[in-house]
C-alpha cells in the first residue's frame, strides 16, 4: 500500500489485522479529517476502541510526518507584573499556564496539540 491513504484503500482495511504501519495511515487519515475519532471510526466502518488503541501506541504528537500548524490562539494575562498566561483554543478550551518560563514549549505544544484534536 503507498504512502498516501484513501477512503478507498481505507475500506480494504477495515476487516483486516493491521501492522503499525497501517495503523499509522489510518490515524495521520483519521487526523487530517478533523473529525473526532467515533465520527470518523462510523463514517469508515471501523470500531472507535480499535482507533483509540493504536492512538495509544503510535499517536506520538513528534510523529515526522506531521506537519506543523498553526491554530487560532489568544495569549492572555501576559504582562511584566503576571507572567501567567492563558490560551485560548477554538471550542472554548483554556489552557492556564501560571509559570510559562518553567514549562517546555515542546510540552505546551503538545498540550495544545492533543487538545485541539479532541476539541
Amino acid at each position: 500500500m503507498g504512502d498516501q491513504l484513501t477512503a478507498g484503500k481505507l475500506k480494504e482495511l477495515v476487516g483486516r489485522r493491521w501492522d503499525s504501519t497501517d495503523a499509522g495511515r489510518v490515524l495521520k487519515f483519521w487526523r487530517a479529517s478533523g473529525l473526532s475519532m467515533n465520527a470518523f471510526g462510523a463514517q469508515h466502518g471501523l470500531v472507535a476502541q480499535r482507533l483509540s488503541w493504536w492512538n495509544k501506541r503510535l499517536g506520538d504528537w513528534r510523529d515526522s510526518d506531521a506537519e506543523p500548524g498553526l491554530i487560532p490562539a489568544v495569549v492572555v494575562g501576559a504582562s511584566a507584573l503576571s507572567a501567567a498566561v492563558a490560551i485560548r483554543l477554538p471550542g472554548g478550551v483554556v489552557l492556564e499556564v501560571a509559570d510559562p518560563g518553567g514549562v517546555e514549549p515542546a510540552w505546551i505544544a503538545a498540550v495544545v496539540g492533543f487538545l485541539s484534536r479532541s476539541a
